[in-house]
């Protein structure tokens, strides 16, 4: 697209409305053509300008509503980043609940190693639980749902994204 700011020359502004207009209309004729690649392309795009769009018009509600799904799943198009998002919550949850002792062993009351941190995170995250390790305050408890909440929601988008991938 000629007028997309990363394609842009040294000619001056770029005109964001016509580039998502461009997106729009390649991304139907792609679609209509049985061209699932040039249409995930071209949605890209013109989100990517609708990102531009709202930067440049400081729209900061609209700018956090866009930046969040580009980051966890890059509009519904990348499982590996739903996928990584994902490792990266289970990663940093089980080293906080390392950090501050938040997990502890459910029949001794013992603190939990690195690697029983890291299994605890993983179960929370998947909400499997086999009940062999607890939170050991309060602290660890909110910890502990926000993470399960936060892997409930990260499930749901990498189905939705499979879905999507699927339909095409």
């Amino acid at each position: 697209c000629p007028y997309d700011p990363r394609y842009r020359g040294s000619d001056g502004e770029p005109d964001l409305e016509k580039a998502g207009e461009v997106y729009g209309t390649l991304g139907t004729l792609a679609r209509d053509n049985s061209l699932p690649g040039l249409a995930s392309e071209c949605f890209l795009g013109r989100k990517d300008v609708q990102f531009r769009e709202y930067r440049r018009d400081g729209n900061t509600g609209m700018i956090v509503r866009s930046f969040v799904p580009n980051l966890v799943a890059r509009y519904g198009e990348s499982p590996v980043r739903v996928l990584g998002t994902g490792a990266v919550t289970v990663l940093s949850c089980g080293l906080v609940y390392n950090a501050f002792d938040l997990v502890e062993h459910a029949d001794s009351g013992d603190s939990a190693t690195l690697f029983e941190a890291l299994y605890f995170s993983g179960l929370t995250f998947t909400t499997l639980g086999y009940g062999d390790f607890n939170p050991a305050n309060e602290l660890g408890q909110v910890l502990a749902v926000t993470e399960t909440s936060i892997g409930v929601v990260l499930l749901a988008i990498l189905v939705f994204v499979f879905g999507r991938r699927a339909t095409r």
